[in-house]
């Protein structure tokens, strides 16, 4: 029966660091300074993020145009490559 009595006690001691545990976190919650912190750091994280995204948007737009440099590039040497094969084709319909 004591047993019962010490693990009752201790479950009730639990309880009650639990309670207290949640207690803090509402008041911190209810806090307008910690609310007010909370919404700069909020506002800086957006501002972070948006700073990123600004910097993302301008590195995809430079990889864009670099990509369409390429693209003229290969289309160019396609064209070498096709006016270089009719040259070897005519060579080749010489010697036969």
């Amino acid at each position: 029966m004591n047993a019962i009595v010490v693990a009752a006690e201790a479950a009730a001691g639990e309880i009650r660091a639990s309670a207290e545990r949640e207690a803090q976190l509402i008041r911190a919650a209810a806090d307008p300074v910690g609310a007010i912190g909370g919404i700069h750091a909020l506002r800086d994280t957006i501002a972070r993020q948006r700073e990123t995204l600004a910097g993302l948007a301008a590195e995809t737009t430079r990889v864009e145009r670099s990509a369409a440099i390429l693209r003229a590039q290969v289309c160019a040497l396609e064209a070498e490559m096709q006016q270089a094969l009719i040259v070897v084709d005519a060579l080749a319909e010489r010697e036969s």
